[in-house]
């Protein structure tokens, strides 16, 4: 079941990505800063946790092969 496997692996990226956003944004959170402030932040620590996972590293480094799989 691919898609179960997808759901799977995102929702790990999306709870680790939350995780190291608490840990480092706390100050934001604090300050009742707007929204968006709050979503670029949790892309920001999306994106780093997304780079360094071996099967999308690829894709930073200029090549995508996604879809060969």
């Amino acid at each position: 079941m691919p898609a179960l496997k997808t759901f799977d692996e995102l929702l790990k990226i999306f709870l680790e990505a939350n995780e190291r956003f608490l840990s480092q944004n706390a100050e934001l959170l604090i300050t009742k800063v707007s929204e968006r402030t709050l979503c670029g932040a949790l892309i920001m620590a999306m994106s780093g946790v997304i780079r360094w996972r071996g099967r999308y590293f690829s894709c930073y480094q200029g090549k995508p092969d996604l879809l060969k799989e």
